[in-house]
């Protein structure tokens, strides 16, 4: 199964072996928090079944949709990369059934694969300017409906 994931198509048949031996299967209920904004959490999330949202938290207590990521999906690749708190949160929208690879698993192999580690990094960048791009539009907005009183109800 792992070898027909993009991000693991350039490992060996024994590197696919010990990292499916590593596989924790986890299972989370419709409305679950996966992973929360600020935990340091550093895995790797593998979407077998069902729909993981991942959003994001801004300071005026609203939240922005950043991407819906289905069955063969990965996120987690910034957590693995960095090491630092998670800048999204991460919810089961459906009921899911998810394969969690951490840090440690992952971290030898990104040493001897540099086609795993260019993908990482590639995902890595995506999502992290897909966060800045998505969370800035949203500030914006949320700026203009406050200045021109979009949103409000007349009286």
């Amino acid at each position: 199964m792992l070898q027909e994931l993009a991000i693991f198509q350039s490992l060996s048949e024994q590197s696919v072996q010990e990292l499916s031996e590593r596989l924790t299967r986890r299972v989370f209920n419709q409305g679950d928090t996966i992973v929360s904004k600020g935990s340091v959490h550093n895995a790797l999330f593998i979407v077998i079944e069902g729909v993981v949202n991942l959003s994001c938290p801004l300071p005026d207590d609203n939240v922005i949709e950043i991407s819906r990521i289905g069955a063969g999906g990965t996120f987690g690749e910034i957590a693995v990369l960095s090491g630092e708190a998670w800048k999204i949160t991460a919810t089961a929208k459906t009921d899911c059934v998810l394969y969690e690879l951490t840090k440690e698993d992952i971290d030898p192999l990104l040493k001897v694969y540099p086609d795993m580690m260019a993908y990482f990094r590639k995902r890595a960048s995506y999502q992290a300017k897909n966060v800045v791009v998505k969370s800035t539009a949203s500030q914006f907005l949320h700026k203009i409906q406050k200045v021109f009183g979009f949103g409000r109800r007349s009286v």
